[in-house]
C-alpha cells in the first residue's frame, strides 16, 4: 500500500488489488475518511465518505474480527483484534467530560475495561502515564480494551456528551 502526505489534508492510501482494481483511501485531519474506487485512468468511479465510527466497523468487518475465516498469519498478525481488544487514538475534544480528569478516574468506574496506554499532547508524547496525569482538551490518547468500552470511552471524549 503506497502512503501519500496530502498537506492540509491529511494522507492518502492507494492499492492495487490482486484483480486490478485501484482502491484509494484518504483520511482528513479532520476525522473524515473517503473511499475512492478509480479506474487505471485515475478517474473516480466510486467514492464513500464514512464517519470514525463507520470506517472503524468497517475496519473490523474487513478483518473478519467475529469469525474465524483469516488465515492462520493473519491471524497471529491480528491475534489483538481475535481477542476483540483494539487499540486506538482517540482525541478529546473542546468540552469533553474526560477533560480535567486524571488517568485514574477516566479509566476507573464501567470504563475499567480501557487502558490509557499514552498521551500525545502537542509535540509531546507521554508513554504510560501515571494515574495523576491530568487530562486536557486537544491531547490525544492511546486506548487499549475491548471494541464496545472503546466506543463508549470515545464517546466521553467529545463535546457535549455527559
Amino acid at each position: 500500500m503506497k502512503e501519500q502526505v496530502l498537506p492540509g489534508i491529511g494522507t492518502k492510501y492507494s492499492l492495487t488489488t490482486t484483480d486490478g482494481l485501484n482502491i484509494v483511501i484518504v483520511l482528513h485531519t479532520n476525522g473524515k475518511r473517503e473511499l475512492y474506487i478509480v479506474n487505471e485512468d485515475e478517474d473516480v468511479d466510486y467514492n464513500v465518505a464514512l464517519t470514525s465510527d463507520e470506517a472503524k466497523d468497517v475496519g473490523l468487518k474487513l478483518i473478519d474480527i467475529n469469525h474465524d475465516t483469516i488465515d492462520e498469519e493473519e491471524f497471529e498478525r491480528f491475534n489483538i483484534f481475535r481477542e476483540k481488544k483494539i487499540m486506538d487514538w482517540i482525541k478529546v475534544r473542546k468540552g469533553a467530560p474526560i477533560s480535567g480528569m486524571t488517568i485514574e478516574e477516566a479509566e476507573d468506574g464501567d470504563m475499567d475495561e480501557i487502558s490509557i496506554v499514552s498521551v500525545n499532547r502537542d509535540e509531546d508524547i507521554v508513554p504510560r502515564p501515571d494515574a495523576s496525569f491530568e487530562i486536557m482538551e486537544g491531547d490525544v490518547l492511546l486506548v487499549v480494551g475491548e471494541y464496545d468500552a472503546i466506543i463508549e470511552f470515545e464517546k466521553r471524549c467529545k463535546s457535549g456528551h455527559g
